[in-house]
């Protein structure tokens, strides 16, 4: 069975299926993703550069909460507000990112930004691990390998950004548009493969 049925105060507020929920964020994904693609190519236009930065965290914000949401889902949790709370939570840390982006070189806040993405990531992430330790039904396999997984591929985001932004070196070699969309893909693709295995044992 992989219908949840979600609670809020002890009342049913209805059901969601997480493999709807987990193509229709694929979906969502590959459409921007080839939009960026398709940025990248223009990077030199200022405008589009603008442009991209904002589709990025707009579509990051989005598709790494649902993705949450889901792989949470699949855990077999169905409270709604600590579902909903993780949503935000990610939108807001996706909302750093951008932050990040458009902030000067020099300034200041992005050592604050820095800071509220990480502790948001440590919370999502815990959240995750726990949930997949309690969790009924799944294999001894998925309850190691999804979380840890999903940690990793999380916290490529803010490395590759930090990177970026504090070394020459590899922001010479290394197109940040590009890379976000291959991380976003790469992501995206295994911890919904990796989500969709761990349905065998709920």
């Amino acid at each position: 069975k992989v219908t949840n049925q979600l609670h809020f105060n002890n009342k049913e507020w209805g059901s969601v299926n997480p493999i709807t929920v987990l193509m229709m964020n694929e979906g969502i994904a590959l459409f921007s993703g080839l939009l960026g693609f398709f940025n990248t190519f223009k990077s030199k236009n200022n405008k589009i550069v603008y442009y991209e930065t904002i589709r990025r965290w707009i579509e990051f914000g989005m598709t790494a909460a649902i993705l949450e949401v889901a792989l949470l889902l699949c855990l077999g949790e169905n409270d709604l507000f600590s579902l909903s709370s993780i949503f935000l939570l990610i939108v807001i840390q996706q909302s750093t990112g951008y932050l990040i982006d458009t902030e000067e070189d020099n300034s200041t806040h992005k050592f604050l930004y820095y800071l509220i993405g990480f502790i948001i990531l440590i919370y999502q992430q815990t959240f995750v691990i726990v949930k997949s330790l309690t969790a009924e039904g799944i294999s001894d396999r998925d309850r190691i390998v999804l979380p840890v997984v999903n940690a990793v591929m999380y916290s490529l985001f803010g490395v590759h950004q930090w990177l970026h932004q504090g070394n020459n070196y590899y922001s010479k070699w290394v197109n940040k548009h590009t890379q976000f969309i291959v991380l976003s893909f790469c992501t995206k693709t295994i911890v919904t493969w990796l989500t969709f295995t761990s349905l065998r044992h709920t």
